[in-house]
């Protein structure tokens, strides 16, 4: 919480100017929670939790940025990230938690009509601010791995 209050937004985004520790640590709680619903399949390759029972997703062992420098603990731009994040949820209550609903629902074609299940996927969004901050470390996919 302290961190977050002496966090500089990137994003354009502050800190409700009477808000408690207790809802700055919700706000982080949601804030991390997305990230790592967000961007856990784009980590470093061959990075992984250090333990078993780690609930979050930082500090990883053999973590390494897009420069190949390895990431201890967990990394500022991890950080940033995740205070640019509280500060979203923040701003705007339940955006970070919220389900979109995706896909077609029905489709029809002159006499012949189709109806599909609705589908939802957690809110896609993402935000500049948090992209920026953790871009020397998320992998698009890629596979690369260690010098």
């Amino acid at each position: 919480v302290v961190e977050l209050r002496a966090h500089r937004p990137r994003g354009g985004l502050t800190l409700p100017a009477a808000a408690t520790d207790a809802q700055c640590e919700l706000w982080l709680i949601e804030g991390t929670a997305w990230l790592d619903g967000t961007f856990g399949n784009q980590w470093p390759a061959g990075s992984y939790r250090l333990t078993d029972g780690q609930a979050l997703d930082w500090p990883r062992a053999y973590a390494w940025d897009k420069d190949y420098y390895p990431l201890a603990g967990v990394p500022k731009e991890i950080k940033t990230a995740t205070f640019e994040a509280a500060l979203v949820a923040a701003n705007s209550a339940g955006v970070l938690t919220k389900k979109a609903e995706t896909g077609i629902k029905s489709v029809t074609i002159g006499d012949l009509s189709k109806t599909y299940a609705g589908s939802t996927a957690a809110n896609a969004t993402v935000y500049p601010a948090i992209k920026q901050a953790i871009a020397r470390i998320v992998r698009g996919g890629s596979t690369m791995g260690r010098r």
